[in-house]
């Protein structure tokens, strides 16, 4: 072992995050380009069903899927950016959307059941606790183990 061998194992070390974070980012390419561009779409469809007033119609249901595939993309880049080390994004609108949805349509306990796959998939942006809460109070029920674990818990600490 020679001098500068004791030098290369944190340089190595401390490049493995980059490693970790580039190769993050070609593993999600594809999906974070439909997630993306679904975002879009779910932010303006929301606005017309919010306009209109039309929360139980056909658009209603199309933008109820259009959010459920959505998430399903989040959670996808969530497991890929938990492989490779990086921290999750914690904010996804399609749970908020889809919250909001299901309270507009008076169905709170879908909602609070948005809620928790959120935080559970640390989604814990756009005011999801709060949100949890809101539904548990609309939907006349107290917390379970769990949901009250989510909503004590302190997602800003990791």
């Amino acid at each position: 072992m020679g001098i500068f061998d004791a030098f290369k194992r944190p340089a190595e070390s401390s490049f493995s995050a980059a490693g970790d974070y580039a190769r993050y980012i070609d593993a999600t390419k594809n999906i974070s380009s439909m997630y993306f561009k679904q975002l879009e779409k779910i932010q303006s469809d929301w606005s017309l069903l919010y306009n209109l007033k039309d929360y139980t119609g056909f658009r209603a249901r199309r933008f109820e899927d259009l959010c459920k595939n959505n998430i399903h993309l989040y959670k996808q880049m969530n497991s890929i950016a938990l492989t490779y080390h990086t921290t999750p994004a914690p904010n996804a609108p399609a749970f908020k959307r889809l919250a909001m949805l299901y309270e507009k349509q008076e169905k709170y306990n879908d909602s609070v059941a948005v809620c928790v796959d959120a935080l559970d998939h640390n989604a814990w942006g756009d005011g999801m606790q709060g949100r949890l809460v809101r539904m548990l109070k609309k939907a006349k029920r107290d917390p379970n183990a769990h949901e009250q674990f989510l909503i004590d818990k302190d997602f800003r600490s990791r």
